[in-house]
């Protein structure tokens, strides 16, 4: 997670999605919305979390945060050391981040490897740096894996409303949404993150009983105050970008 180095008077939450894909895998590594994802760059090895899978014309693709994929990212794998992304898959996804008209993108997606198991739930745990510990840890959350809907819009009314977010350093932690930016489509609550928690999901419950997905985690302070950019904008871009139209997006989360 990068930390802020200003206050904005507003902060916007995006939601970000990702379409799945090919590769060469030894074994299988693992993606959902909350796992731990590694990059290796020629900065080393950073530490981010999943904000969801996502899929495009059959093929399944991760979504993090845009700066987590900074600096010549080669690959990308699982808590266990699996890679789920190489430097192909990586290159046929995306990465932003832009700070400059006054709003936040901070979005990307990579196609996984061939053969990924994938889930359409979102479930993390606190973790501790000690692999077979964390595995336990992942395992046991899985219990409160919760089913993940259509992502949703920025709005007004969600100001003062509860949302939560799974990250792979401090795992599923809720609070209250402070401020919302619904022109940039980005999100500012109090919840509680550290680093290695950048790309974690923000959701809201549905009625439908999934958890939407409202926003990533981009940046904020350590434990509080944290920024969110949203998912559901980033969809209608990209799809405007391709096709000219927004009538369908070009990316759709994994859903039963």
């Amino acid at each position: 997670m990068r930390t802020l180095t200003k206050v904005a008077s507003a902060t916007v939450l995006t939601a970000v999605t990702a379409v799945g894909g090919a590769g060469i895998a030894a074994a299988a590594g693992s993606a959902h919305a909350g796992s731990a994802i590694f990059m290796q760059s020629d900065r080393g090895m950073g530490r981010c979390s999943l904000t969801a899978v996502a899929s495009k014309d059959g093929v399944d693709y991760g979504v993090t945060a845009g700066h987590c994929l900074q600096g010549n990212v080669s690959r990308i794998t699982d808590v266990n050391g699996e890679v789920i992304a190489n430097q192909d898959d990586i290159a046929a996804g995306k990465a932003m981040l832009d700070e400059s008209n006054g709003g936040l993108n901070d979005f990307a997606y990579f196609r996984l490897v061939k053969g990924t198991e994938v889930s359409n739930l979102v479930y993390s745990s606190p973790t501790l740096g000690i692999q077979p510990v964390d595995q336990f840890l992942v395992d046991a959350s899985s219990f409160f894996a919760l089913p993940v809907g259509d992502p949703v819009p920025v709005t007004q009314d969600m100001v003062g409303q509860p949302v939560c977010k799974d990250g792979s350093s401090t795992g599923r932690t809720c609070g209250v949404v402070l401020n919302v930016n619904v022109e940039t489509q980005e999100i500012e609550a109090l919840i509680p993150a550290i680093s290695g928690d950048s790309g974690a999901m923000l959701h809201v419950a549905g009625a439908d009983g999934k958890r939407h997905p409202v926003g990533t985690l981009s940046s904020g302070s350590p434990l509080l105050f944290n920024l969110f950019d949203g998912t559901r904008e980033h969809l209608a871009v990209e799809h405007l970008k391709r096709s000219g139209s927004v009538t369908e997006p070009a990316l759709r989360f994994d859903t039963p």
